[in-house]
C-alpha cells in the first residue's frame, strides 16, 4: 500500500512519576495521508483517508542519567470502512528524524507492508518512507 502525506501534527509528553522518582516520555507524530495505491482486495482503499500514528518512548530512572528506550514495535494496521489508521513505535533516533525529512520533501510518500488483517486488524511488516518513485511495498 502507498500513502501520501498530506499533514503532520507533532506533541511531546514527558512525565515524572513521583513514587519511583523516575520519569517517562512519550514523542508523538500524528500523519493524516490518503492511499494512493494498495494491491488487491485492498485496493478498494484507494483514496481514503488513513491515519499513521508514529511513537517513540523512554523511560529514565531516578538519580542516574541511565535510559531505557523503548523497543521497536508494536506494529499494527486497521483496515475498515470507517477509517484505516496505522501505529508504530519507533527508535527514538530515526523517529526524530521523519518529520524534517518529511518538511523537507525528500519524503512524499509511505509505503506499507502488512500481513492479512483478520477482522479488520493486522500486524505491519514494514514502514518505509521515501519519495514517491522510491516507495518500496514489495
Amino acid at each position: 500500500m502507498t500513502v501520501l502525506i498530506e499533514t503532520v501534527e507533532r506533541t511531546y509528553f514527558p512525565q515524572r512519576h513521583t513514587p519511583t522518582e523516575g520519569s517517562t516520555d512519550e514523542a508523538v507524530v500524528d500523519i493524516l495521508g490518503r492511499v494512493e495505491s494498495a494491491s488487491k482486495p485492498y485496493d478498494r482503499y484507494a483514496g481514503q483517508s488513513i491515519e499513521i500514528a508514529l511513537r517513540s518512548s523512554r523511560s529514565f530512572s531516578a538519580g542516574t542519567e541511565e535510559e531505557t528506550v523503548g523497543a521497536l514495535g508494536p506494529f499494527s494496521i486497521s483496515l475498515r470502512k470507517r477509517g484505516c489508521s496505522v501505529l508504530a513505535y519507533l527508535p527514538s533516533d530515526a523517529f526524530w528524524a521523519i518529520p524534517g525529512m518529511i518538511s523537507d520533501h525528500s519524503v512524499t510518500h509511505i509505503g506499507l507492508t502488512f500481513d492479512t488483517p483478520r477482522h479488520g486488524s493486522g500486524s505491519l511488516e514494514s514502514i518505509h518512507f521515501a519519495p514517491a518513485l522510491r516507495v518500496n511495498v514489495s
